[in-house]
């Protein structure tokens, strides 16, 4: 369970620690931030898919040019909140993250991202670190990344600094474990579980258009959107515990007798 989210220079967020809990409300007014939070959590959702960062904030296009992933809201120059005094973008923001376990060890993983306006690659990664209360999984050595701009230098858990061969423009995470450069040093690596809390993150946003829509029998996969509703409630149906549930549910939210379903 993702326990705590921290901002720097992320949109509008100066610099601010947000704390989750098991069921977390975020309210404020207009403007104030909210859609910025989620943005955040797309980010890190877009890591754990394993895009890289022109993908993730700008949309990523499957081999038949169909899209696969909406980016993150706003032109580059707004990913990165301005400086109040110059009204210029910051060099870079951080997303740091924390993660509990059950019976497992807290994950801790943090990710600056640069801009660089004049460069052919746009964002590229800045620093990145991988650790647990007890361990430093992997971490960006600065003083080897000012020898060579054009790849990662990485300090592997167990093996000092090396030269791995990753790309700047994709965070390490994904590339390690989720893209073909995992075949460097395989014996050392072992993702303490945070590439799977990411990929499990889900952004509903329910249009009541989209949940009307009719949906093919079998499709049992609830888009964000609300596609597919009516048959992933009749695959619901088919346990008559579930459907029980679902009716006492739906019963406490309607004045009308729901009394049973069709399909």
């Amino acid at each position: 369970m993702i326990t705590s989210l921290r901002l720097v220079n992320f949109k509008n967020f100066a610099d601010e620690t947000l704390k989750v809990g098991p069921f977390t409300v975020i309210v404020g007014a207009n403007a104030s931030g909210k859609s910025n939070i989620r943005d955040a959590f797309r980010f890190l959702h877009g890591i754990g898919r394993g895009y890289t960062l022109a993908e993730i904030l700008g949309g990523k296009y499957g081999p038949g040019g169909q899209l696969e992933w909406v980016g993150i809201r706003g032109a580059p120059k707004e990913i990165i909140r301005l400086e109040p005094e110059f009204g210029i973008p910051a060099h870079a923001f951080t997303i740091d993250l924390g993660v509990n376990q059950d019976d497992q060890e807290a994950i801790f993983y943090s990710i600056g991202v640069r801009l660089d306006t004049l460069g052919p690659n746009g964002f590229s990664v800045d620093t990145e670190r991988l650790g647990t209360a007890s361990r430093a999984v992997y971490e960006t050595n600065t003083r080897a990344m000012l020898a060579e701009r054009s790849h990662l230098w990485i300090g592997m858990e167990g093996r000092g600094i090396d030269h791995a061969p990753l790309s700047k423009v994709q965070p390490a995470l994904s590339q390690i474990y989720l893209s073909p450069p995992k075949r460097i040093y395989p014996e050392k690596q072992s993702d303490p579980g945070l590439v799977p809390c990411l990929q499990r993150m889900r952004f509903l946003e329910m249009l009541p258009e989209r949940m009307r829509e009719p949906s093919f029998p079998g499709a049992t996969m609830l888009g964000d959107s609300g596609e597919n509703l009516p048959s992933v409630l009749e695959a619901i149906c088919t346990d008559s515990t579930r459907e029980r549930n679902l009716m006492s549910w739906l019963q406490e939210l309607t004045p009308m007798d729901v009394k049973d379903f069709d399909f």
